[in-house]
């Protein structure tokens, strides 16, 4: 997969990977492996916690606005 990676580090999204809970964060690094994203904000029931930083390989069917 071709992209620019500088197009996505440091941008705010909205995700929702294959849960309904809100979560928001700031992708930190994106590589052929995957998304690493620190969490800024989350529903106490997503199971996500604020401050923590998740790595999403790109098999997991993780969905994602840009919000900035």
């Amino acid at each position: 997969m071709e992209y620019n990676t500088e197009d996505y580090k440091g941008r705010k999204i909205w995700l929702f990977p294959n849960d309904t809970y809100s979560k928001k964060g700031v992708i930190k690094n994106v590589d052929d492996l995957g998304f690493i994203i620190l969490i800024t904000e989350a529903d106490e029931m997503s199971g996500y916690a604020v401050g923590r930083t998740y790595f999403f390989n790109h098999a997991n069917n993780l969905t994602f606005f840009f919000l900035d």
